[in-house]
C-alpha cells in the first residue's frame, strides 16, 4: 500500500463549493459510475421537459426529475426542486408546490442542511398537500418528518409520525400504483424500532416492506432496504443470513445505479465484518463506501465512512492512520457544518491521539467533543419541541375540518334541534364567560410574576439559576396544560362550539409563548455561564455561513443580501459570534417595510486596535428614545401580533459582545432603516465570561 494523497474533491453545499482535502486513504479498486435505471429515467424526463409547455405539467416534470435525482445527485435534486417551486408559485399551482417542498426537504435532508431548514420544507409540504387533498404527498411528508425525528434521536416521535403516515396511506391513498410509498413507510418504521433496540420487530416490518415490494415488482425498495434487513439479522447474530442479504442488496443497487443505498450497504456490511473481527474485509468495504460517496457528492456519508475507517485503524493499532482518518472526517464534517459527525470525529481523534500518547491534544479534542455533545443535546431538545408543535398544528387543522363538517350537518337539522342548540349555546356562553374571568385572573397573575422577574433582573440576580429552575419547574406544568387542553378538546369535540374550541386554542397558544420565553432564558443563561472558546475564525466564511443557514427565510422574503468582507482571520468564539450575527441578520430580515423587499448589508473592516462589524437594513427603523432600551432583556418595541419574538435576542447579542471585550450600538431613523454596529478587540481574553 503506497503512501500518497488521494482526494481533492469538490462538494457543493447550496451555493458554496467546499473543498475537501483528505490524506492517506487508499482505494484498491475502481467503481462504475454508470447508473442503469435512475440516470436513464432522468434522461427520458429531460427530453419530455423540453417538449412540455403547459406550466402545471412543467412543474410536474421538474418534480419528477428532482425525485429521480434523489439517489444520484443531491445538488441536482435541490436545483430542480427549486425550479419547480418557483414555477408553481408563479402559476398558483398548489399541488405542484406541495411536491416541490417535499423534494426540497428531501434534498436538504440528504445534504446535511440544518434541521430547521429541512423541517420547514417538510411542514410546508404537509400543509400544502392537505389544502389540495393530496393524500399521497400528505403521507409522504409524514414519512419524511418521521425520518427527520429519527435523525435527531427522537425515535419514538419518529415512529409516531410513521404510524400516522401508514394510517393516512391505508385510509386515503387508493391507487395501487403508489404502493411503493407504503413499502417505504414500513421499512422506515422498521428502522425506528431498530434504533429503539427492538430487532425482532424491526426485522418483521422490513420483511413486510420487501415482500410487498417484490410482489408489486418494485425493484428500488429491496435495493434500498435489504441492507437494513441484513443489519437487523446481524444484530440478532444471524451473520450468514445477513451476509446473503448484503450481497443481494449490492447486486440490486449496481443493477439500478442506486449510489446512495450502495454506500449505506458498504458501511453496514463493514460494521458486521468489524464485529466478526474480519478487519481486512471491513477495510475494503469502508474504502469502497468513501470512494462512492466522494464521486456522487454525499458529504455526510463521506464523513461517516472516514469515521468508521478511523475506528477500524484504531482497532488494528494503526495509530497514525487512525489520527489522519479522524482528522479528515473532522474537516469534512466542519465543511458541511454537521456537528453530529464532527462530534464522532473529534471523539475518534481523541482516542487515536491518546494511543499516540499525545495527551495534550487528546484532552483538547475530548473537551471539543463534550462541547459539541452539549450543543447537539440542546439542538435535539429544540427539534423535539418543534416536532411536538408540528403534531399539534396537524391536530388543530383536523379539528377545524371537523368543525366545518359539523356546521354542514347542523344546517340540515330541523327547528327543534336548532332550538336545542340555542339553549346549549346559552349555557356554554355562561361557561365561556366564567372561563374568561378566570383567564383575566391568570393574566394578572402572569403580569405580577413578570414584574417580579424584571425586578430580580434589575437587581442583577443570577439569571442562570432562575433559568434552570424555570426549565424544570415551569415546563412540566406547561406540558400538562397543553396535554389536558388537547385531551379536553378531543373529548368535547362534538359537544362544544367553535368559540369554545378557539378558547382552548388560546390557552395552548399562551403556554407555547411561555415555553418559548423559557427556552430563550436558558439560551441567555448559557451565554453567561459558558466561557469563551477562542480560536481563529475566517470572517468571510463566518458571515457567509450565517446567510446560508437562513436561505429559506431569504427566499421567502425575496430579500437582497450583500456581504462586504476581506479574507481576514480574527480570534473569538465561533459558535457565539455565529449566534450574535444570526440574531442581527434575522432581525434585519424581519423588520422590513410591508410594501418593500428586505435589503440587508453586512460589512466588516479591520481597524488599528479592533475589528468593526455593521449589519444594516432598510426597514422600519427605531425611534432614538429606544436606542438603549432595545438591548435590555424582555424589552419589545412591537406587539407579538406585529412581529414575533420574546425580547431577549438583542440582550444575548450585547452579552456576547461584552464577553469578547467589545461594544455594541445602533443608529436608526424611523422609516429609513437601522444599522447595528459592534466591535471586537484584536486580543480576546480567554477567561472572559
Amino acid at each position: 500500500m503506497l503512501n500518497r494523497l488521494i482526494l481533492k474533491q469538490s462538494i457543493h453545499c447550496r451555493s458554496n463549493i467546499v473543498i475537501l482535502l483528505i490524506a492517506g486513504i487508499f482505494f484498491l479498486s475502481p467503481i462504475s459510475l454508470l447508473a442503469q435505471t435512475y440516470e436513464e429515467t432522468i434522461d427520458s424526463l429531460l427530453v419530455v421537459l423540453k417538449e412540455t409547455h403547459d406550466p402545471q405539467r412543467k412543474v410536474d416534470r421538474l418534480n419528477e426529475i428532482s425525485y429521480a435525482y434523489r439517489r444520484v445527485s443531491v445538488n441536482k435534486m435541490i436545483d430542480f426542486a427549486h425550479q419547480a417551486r418557483a414555477l408553481a408559485l408563479q402559476n398558483g399551482y398548489r399541488a405542484g408546490l406541495a411536491v416541490a417542498y417535499k423534494n426540497m426537504g428531501n434534498g436538504h435532508y440528504k445534504a446535511g442542511s440544518p434541521p430547521d431548514t429541512t423541517n420547514t420544507y417538510y411542514t410546508k409540504a404537509l400543509y400544502a398537500a392537505k389544502q389540495v387533498g393530496d393524500h399521497y404527498t400528505h403521507a409522504a411528508s409524514l414519512n419524511n418528518l418521521g425520518l427527520l425525528a429519527n435523525t435527531h434521536g427522537s425515535y419514538k416521535i419518529g415512529a409516531q409520525y410513521l404510524q400516522k403516515a401508514l394510517i393516512v396511506f391505508d385510509e386515503q391513498v387508493k391507487d395501487p400504483n403508489k404502493i411503493g410509498l407504503r413499502c417505504l413507510i414500513l421499512a422506515n418504521l422498521g428502522n425506528s424500532y431498530f434504533e429503539l433496540g427492538d430487532f425482532e420487530r424491526s426485522f418483521d416490518f422490513q420483511s413486510q416492506s420487501i415482500e410487498l415490494a417484490r410482489k408489486s415488482q418494485i425493484r428500488f425498495i429491496p435495493a434500498q432496504y435489504l441492507d437494513d434487513l441484513a443489519r437487523s439479522a446481524a444484530s440478532m447474530e444471524k451473520y450468514t443470513l445477513a451476509e446473503q442479504y448484503y450481497k443481494e442488496s449490492l447486486s440490486l443497487q449496481t443493477e439500478i445505479g442506486d449510489f446512495q443505498s450502495s454506500i449505506h450497504t458498504y458501511l453496514h456490511f463493514m460494521e458486521m465484518k468489524m464485529a466478526q473481527k474480519d478487519y481486512t474485509a471491513a477495510a475494503a468495504l469502508g474504502r469502497q463506501s468513501v470512494e462512492i460517496a466522494i464521486e456522487r457528492e454525499f458529504p455526510i456519508l463521506v464523513a461517516d465512512g472516514l469515521n468508521k475507517l478511523s475506528e477500524l485503524a484504531r482497532m488494528q493499532a494503526e495509530v497514525d492512520k487512525a489520527v489522519m482518518l479522524a482528522d479528515s472526517a473532522l474537516r469534512v464534517s466542519r465543511s458541511i457544518f454537521n456537528i453530529r459527525h464532527e462530534r464522532t470525529a473529534s471523539y475518534n481523534l481523541a482516542q487515536a491521539l491518546a494511543l499516540k500518547k499525545d495527551y495534550s491534544n487528546a484532552f483538547t479534542q475530548l473537551l471539543h467533543h463534550q462541547r459539541l455533545n452539549d450543543s447537539i443535546i440542546r439542538e435535539d431538545e429544540k427539534a423535539i419541541t418543534m416536532e411536538v408543535q408540528a403534531q399539534y398544528r396537524n391536530r388543530l387543522f383536523e379539528q377545524k375540518v371537523g368543525i366545518l363538517e359539523a356546521k354542514q350537518k347542523a344546517q340540515r337539522k330541523n327547528i327543534e334541534l336548532l332550538i336545542g342548540l340555542i339553549v346549549m349555546t346559552i349555557i356554554l356562553l355562561g361557561v365561556i364567560t366564567t372561563n374568561l374571568l378566570k383567564r383575566n385572573r391568570v393574566n394578572r397573575i402572569i403580569q405580577d410574576k413578570n414584574a417580579v422577574l424584571e425586578k430580580y433582573i434589575a437587581y442583577n440576580l443570577q439569571l442562570e439559576n432562575f433559568a434552570y429552575i424555570a426549565s424544570h419547574d415551569l415546563k412540566s406544568p406547561l406540558r400538562n396544560v397543553v396535554s389536558f387542553s388537547q385531551l379536553l378538546a378531543r373529548r368535547l369535540k362534538d359537544k362544544i362550539t367553535s368559540e369554545e374550541k378557539d378558547y382552548l386554542n388560546f390557552i395552548i397558544s399562551g403556554t407555547k409563548e411561555m415555553s418559548s420565553l423559557i427556552d430563550d432564558l436558558l439560551n441567555y443563561s448559557l451565554v453567561q455561564r459558558e466561557k469563551l472558546n477562542v480560536e481563529k475564525i475566517a470572517v468571510k466564511e463566518l458571515l457567509q455561513r450565517v446567510v446560508d443557514r437562513n436561505q429559506p427565510l431569504i427566499e421567502e422574503a425575496e430579500a437582497a443580501v450583500e456581504i462586504q468582507a476581506p479574507a481576514t482571520e480574527i480570534r473569538g468564539d465561533a459558535i457565539k459570534l455565529n449566534q450574535l450575527l444570526e440574531n442581527l441578520f434575522t432581525n434585519a430580515l424581519k423588520f422590513h417595510q410591508a410594501d418593500e423587499k428586505p435589503k440587508v448589508q453586512i460589512k466588516f473592516e479591520e481597524r488599528e486596535k479592533e475589528y468593526f462589524f455593521e449589519v444594516k437594513d432598510h426597514g422600519i427603523g427605531i425611534d432614538p428614545q429606544y436606542f438603549e432600551k432595545v438591548f435590555m432583556i424582555f424589552k419589545r418595541l412591537h406587539t407579538k401580533k406585529e412581529y414575533e419574538g420574546t425580547g431577549i435576542g438583542l440582550a444575548i447579542c450585547k452579552k456576547i459582545v461584552e464577553q469578547h471585550g467589545g461594544r455594541i450600538w445602533l443608529e436608526s431613523q424611523l422609516g429609513e432603516g437601522t444599522s447595528f454596529f459592534f466591535t471586537l478587540p484584536k486580543e480576546v481574553q480567554t477567561e472572559a465570561n
